[in-house]
């Protein structure tokens, strides 16, 4: 909540400069040529830019907007929900990831 949109762009950046390094890789490990290894990095980093970007907003709007209710209902003490809130926001992701891959 505090940082804003800061946090989303700091993720987007992450993710674009992993998503580069991960196709380069994978390219030059299947003998592309030097422009095409990075023609597909490229494609990559802007591939992990919009994930990155996406779940960037969604971490900031799970934490930040039941955070911000909390500083206007509870006044300064409201600013402890938030280690609370992203506590049991990084529980539930955690939960549904490991139910996602369940098979029956």
């Amino acid at each position: 909540a505090v940082t804003g949109p800061l946090y989303a762009l700091g993720v987007a950046t992450y993710k674009a400069i992993q998503g580069y390094r991960d196709v380069y890789k994978a390219a030059k490990e299947i003998k592309a040529t030097d422009q095409e290894a990075k023609d597909a990095a490229l494609l990559g980093a802007r591939t992990g830019a919009v994930e990155g970007l996406k779940h960037g907003l969604l971490d900031t709007l799970a934490i930040g907007v039941p955070t911000a209710l909390a500083v206007a209902t509870l006044g300064p003490a409201g600013a402890l929900a938030a280690p609370v809130v992203g506590a049991l926001y990084n529980l539930g992701k955690d939960l549904f990831r490991s139910i996602r891959y369940i098979t029956i």
